[in-house]
C-alpha cells in the first residue's frame, strides 16, 4: 500500500477488498455522494475523491475527476473549526462543526438558501469549489442533529425534532409549512404522520 485510497472508476470488486488508507490517519467516518466519496478523520479533516465536475470535493480543483482523497480546502471560512460530521449527496458536500455550523461545497442548485445567500439565485451552473458557510438563520438557535442529502435537496433535523429543507422542496408530503429566508421548516401533523 502506497498510504492512499484507490477510488478507481474503472474497478470492480464482487465483495470487499481492502483498497488502501489515508496515509497514517484514521478514518472515523465515511459517506458517498453520486459519483464522490469523503472521509473525516479522527484529527478532523476531510478527504474526498472521485467526481469533481461540480466542485464537490472541496480542494478547489478544477479538475472534474481526482481518483484519490485530497484535502478539501478548510484554509479561509472553516479555518480552526473543528469538524463533527459530514454529509454527501447527489454532487455536494457538507460540513458540521462543534460550533453548529454547516458549511456546503459542490453543486449549490440543490442548495438554493445557500446559493441565493452567495447571491448566486437558482443558477443551475454555480458551484462551490471550496466550503462556504450554509445561511442557516432560519433555524434560529436550534442545534443541528441530522442531515439527509439527496440529489435536489437536503432535510435538516434540529434536536427539538423540527425539519427543515433547503433546495428543490417538491417531492416532500409534509403539511404545515412555514417558509422563511430560503428555508421552508416542516411539521409531521397527526393525519399524515
Amino acid at each position: 500500500m502506497d498510504g492512499t485510497v484507490d477510488l478507481n472508476y474503472y474497478s470492480y470488486a464482487p465483495g470487499p477488498v481492502l483498497r488502501g488508507q489515508l496515509g497514517n490517519r484514521t478514518i472515523s467516518m465515511l459517506k458517498s455522494g453520486y459519483s464522490h466519496t469523503c472521509f473525516l478523520t479522527t484529527d478532523r479533516l476531510i478527504f474526498c475523491g472521485g467526481d469533481n465536475s461540480r466542485g464537490q470535493l472541496g480542494s478547489g480543483s478544477s479538475a472534474p475527476y481526482i481518483p484519490y482523497p485530497v484535502l478539501a480546502n478548510t484554509t479561509d471560512v472553516m479555518l480552526g473549526k473543528t469538524v463533527t460530521r459530514i454529509f454527501i449527496g447527489g454532487y455536494i458536500s457538507f460540513a458540521l462543526t462543534v460550533d453548529n455550523l454547516l458549511y456546503g461545497w459542490g453543486s449549490l442548485i440543490q442548495a438554493q438558501g445557500m446559493a441565493a445567500s452567495y447571491g448566486a439565485g437558482n443558477n443551475a451552473a454555480f458551484a462551490a469549489k471550496i466550503p462556504i458557510v450554509v445561511d442557516l438563520s432560519a433555524i434560529g438557535a436550534r442545534k443541528i442533529t441530522d442531515l439527509a442529502v439527496s440529489a435536489s435537496n437536503a432535510l435538516l433535523l434540529t434536536s427539538d425534532g423540527a425539519l427543515f429543507s433547503f433546495g428543490d422542496s417538491r417531492y416532500y408530503i409534509v403539511r404545515n409549512t412555514h417558509i422563511s429566508t430560503n428555508t421552508i421548516e416542516w411539521r409531521l401533523t397527526e393525519d399524515c404522520a
